[in-house]
Order: C-alpha cells, then sequence, then structure tokens
C-alpha cells in the first residue's frame, strides 16, 4: 500500500513538472484573445512579444520576426533584425511593434494582426534557412473616440489547462488521504 501511495505521489508531481515546464520556443504578449489591444481611431500604440527559449535542448537560436497578416495597420520597429535568443531566456527578448488604428473605422471594427516568428540558422552563400515558426496574434479592436467598446470576456485555453491541473492534484490528495484512512482503519 505505502509503494502505491508514493506512485501515486510521484506521478502526480512528474505530471506537474511536466506541465510547467514544457515550452520551447514560445512567446508571450499582453494582448490576446482575452485581453485584445483596444485602439481610438487615429492612435498609435506600441507593444512587445516576448521571446522565450526554456526548454528541450540545450541550444541557443536566432529568430527573425515578419507580419503576415494586417500589415496595413501593424509595423516592426525593427524589420530586418534577427533576435539572439540565448537557451535559458525567458522574455528576456522582445520583438517591438506599433499598431496605428485608422481614422475612418467604425467602433467595433476589428483585426488580427498576425505576428510570425521563426528561427533561422545561416546557410551556405550567406543566406539563411528557416526553421520552427511560432505565430501570435493580436487582436485589435477599434473603440469609439471616447474609448468605448463592447467585448465580451471568455475563459483563456492557459486558465482552463490551469483549472485542470489544480482539479487533478486535489484529487490526487484526496485520494492519498483516503488511502491512508483505510490503511489506518485496517490496523
Amino acid at each position: 500500500m505505502i509503494k502505491q501511495k508514493w506512485l501515486l505521489v510521484f506521478t502526480i508531481f512528474a505530471l506537474i513538472a511536466v506541465a510547467v515546464s514544457v515550452q520551447a520556443l514560445g512567446t508571450s504578449s499582453a494582448y490576446h484573445s482575452t485581453n485584445p489591444m483596444t485602439l481610438k481611431p487615429g492612435e498609435t500604440r506600441q507593444a512587445v512579444i516576448g521571446l522565450t527559449n526554456t526548454a528541450g535542448e540545450p541550444q541557443n537560436v536566432t529568430m527573425v520576426a515578419e507580419i503576415t497578416k494586417d500589415s496595413d495597420i501593424a509595423k516592426l520597429t525593427e524589420p530586418e533584425k534577427q533576435y539572439f535568443v540565448p537557451f535559458g531566456s525567458s522574455n528576456d527578448i522582445g520583438v517591438t511593434y506599433t499598431v496605428t488604428a485608422p481614422l475612418i473605422d467604425p467602433a467595433g471594427k476589428s483585426y488580427n494582426i498576425e505576428i510570425t516568428i521563426t528561427t533561422v540558422t545561416p546557410g551556405t552563400g550567406g543566406g539563411v534557412i528557416l526553421g520552427q515558426s511560432i505565430v501570435t496574434v493580436i487582436p485589435v479592436i477599434i473603440a469609439s473616440p471616447t474609448g468605448e467598446v463592447s467585448q465580451k470576456k471568455g475563459i483563456s485555453t492557459e486558465m482552463i489547462v490551469l483549472i485542470g491541473l489544480i482539479v487533478i492534484v486535489i484529487a490526487a490528495i484526496i485520494i492519498v488521504i483516503l488511502s491512508m484512512r483505510k490503511k489506518k482503519k485496517k490496523k
């Protein structure tokens, strides 16, 4: 019975460790599906996408960024820049971009800016070879000139995963406690 208890505890901690540590190359942004960027007509805002290189094989990577959707309202601050992201970086390096809302868009109009971050390796002859890509979507909503916008907020995928992990941990703790009580009653 003791072996089963420790196996269960070890399995729970292993699942939590895997869920928390599996990131590899990634991006983070203050703006996402549950927190869109809201701009008034004609307003310009600068923002940053953080680059992460925290798991997998320990190697440094070089990345490039490109706006692949809605480039008419969004621009990279340094469009030709290559971002060196050393292993262990967690949002230390960022891709800066600006978004300008058109003057004529009606309140409530929305955009989904896509910024594609791609790993690159030096190629023969001075070129580069493109590798793994990550697409970050930045939702933008045009507000009225007074700044009002009506938008329903939802639950993000990350929040659902976190709630699921918490439920699993609580269930495992309850199972361990119940098995310990059964063991004590048998004595």
